[in-house]
């Protein structure tokens, strides 16, 4: 089975997350899983973003995904225990800030996180992150395509 890869963002118009398939959404949700996460900022647009002071998407958590599992990873947190309400102070918050950095960091250290094996992003806008990628980016992201 092909192994799609797909992005999530927060879609400031909605209110919500969006699962987007190139470029284009083709979910909305309040809550996602996604499994072997990895981070993503165009920087272009980041540039773009930073000099109007306006926000465009441009940063994305991006994962892999078989056709029929797209089910697994958005509005079913409970298909994976690090991803319960309880559990969230056991996992990392991620955030994003282009006017402050150009990637994704821990938002109690300001380290930069690469991916991690799972991401949940709530209800309330903020992402977690269970067993956090570091390292260097270039490598990371090659191995990931």
């Amino acid at each position: 089975m092909k192994e799609l890869v797909r992005s999530v963002y927060l879609n400031l118009t909605r209110k919500c997350w969006s699962i987007a398939q190139s470029n284009a959404p083709v979910k909305h949700a309040a809550r996602i899983i996604a499994k072997d996460v990895w981070f993503h900022v165009n920087e272009k647009g980041r540039l773009r973003t930073v000099r109007q002071q306006k926000k465009y998407v441009h940063a994305y958590v991006k994962f892999k995904s078989c056709d029929d599992l797209l089910e697994l990873v958005y509005t079913k947190p409970w298909l994976c225990e690090h991803a319960q309400r309880d559990n969230l102070d056991h996992m990392i918050q991620v955030t994003y800030n282009p006017f402050k950095n150009g990637f994704f960091y821990r938002k109690d250290t300001g380290e930069e996180v690469l991916g991690a094996s799972v991401a949940y992003f709530t209800e309330d806008n903020k992402v977690f992150v269970h067993k956090p990628k570091y390292g260097e980016r270039n490598a990371y992201e090659n191995a990931k395509l």
